[in-house]
């Protein structure tokens, strides 16, 4: 069944397309502010992988120092209960430091632990951050070469 020569349907694809408001204009604004929030993105997301937070919390616990000394002041108990006396205070200052120590290698292993967190994180919302404006510039694309022009 033919159609008449001025029925909608019988149009060529010239008159289609004159039909159609131009684009071109809005094409290139888009694009431009796709590109635009892309490099943003880009460059947003390399500073928040250099500038993850760093937890810094360095233990100031000191050293202590024995100040006893063994000595011999004859074969009396008194000498025996001092030297006794030294001895205790030497292995409690030893003692006290090998616990320091301990708790101060176990700050230094959460602190490493709590920079690592943060470290992924950033670098986790910075691949997010550049691939939704990447996502976004592509579309843009897209829907520029749906409409047939030339974004530029």
């Amino acid at each position: 069944m033919s159609t008449p020569a001025g029925s909608p349907t019988s149009a060529s694809p010239r008159v289609r397309d004159a039909r159609k408001p131009k684009r071109f204009g809005a094409n290139a604004v888009s694009l431009v502010l796709a590109a635009l929030l892309l490099a943003a993105s880009i460059a947003f997301g390399l500073w928040l992988v250099n500038s993850s937070p760093r937890v810094d919390r360095s233990p100031t616990a000191a050293q202590l120092t024995s100040s006893a000394t063994r000595e011999s002041y004859g074969g009396d108990a008194y000498t025996g209960m001092q030297n006794a006396a030294a001895d205790t205070e030497n292995a409690v200052v030893e003692g006290t430091n090998a616990i320091t120590d301990n708790a101060s290698a176990l700050v230094r292993a959460q602190q490493q632990g709590e920079n690592a967190l943060w470290n992924h994180l950033w670098k986790g919302l910075a691949v997010l951050i550049i691939v939704l404006a990447a996502s976004n510039f592509i579309r843009v694309l897209q829907g520029c070469s749906r409409t047939g022009r030339q974004p530029i």
